[in-house]
């Protein structure tokens, strides 16, 4: 897998083999740079990988989510959180210590982004036409530590493909 570091400025896309697959591959080219596979139809979780590690995150919850991430395999959550599912945006700690927030970019725009000290890292926006579902990613910080960068990336990604499987967007 190829470092996310590499990618600033560079808008990425997240493809679904159709509109009924669970699994999504963010590729550059050739070279995949990260993936989420929701193993069972019957909840919300998915495990993920990018080059800097692999994790599971699942969401529990109608109203008021509950989001957890942890390593893969492990039993120990490492960011556990309650999100209201319309309005996405409360800090989330990182377990680096560092605080991000995920928000809505503005009431017309069906984008998303992360935010640390208000200054926009990640852009979230999903594409679905009538055969296939799509997400273009892209960040504009690279000084972020390479983790936290994945850990955006695939939260953020998981929290909109969730939202569109559920008729949320």
């Amino acid at each position: 897998m190829v470092n996310l570091q590499e990618f600033e400025f560079i808008e990425l896309m997240w493809h679904a083999k159709d509109n009924w697959s669970r699994h999504f591959e963010l590729k550059f080219d050739d070279e995949i740079i990260g993936t989420i596979d929701f193993p069972s139809i019957w909840n919300r979780k998915a495990n993920c990988t990018t080059a800097s590690g692999n994790w599971t995150i699942k969401t529990s919850g109608i109203f008021k989510l509950e989001l957890t991430v942890r390593i893969k395999d492990s039993k120990r959550n490492i960011i556990k959180v309650s999100m209201n599912y319309a309005k996405p945006q409360k800090p989330i700690r990182f377990p680096s210590g560092n605080t991000y927030e995920f928000k809505k970019i503005s009431n017309w725009k069906t984008g998303f982004s992360w935010f640390y000290d208000d200054e926009p890292i990640f852009n979230f926006k999903p594409m679905v036409t009538f055969d296939k579902r799509q997400l273009s990613v892209s960040f504009t910080k690279v000084n972020i530590l390479k983790d936290d960068l994945s850990l955006m990336l695939l939260i953020g990604s998981y929290l909109i493909i969730v939202m569109q499987q559920n008729g949320g967007m």
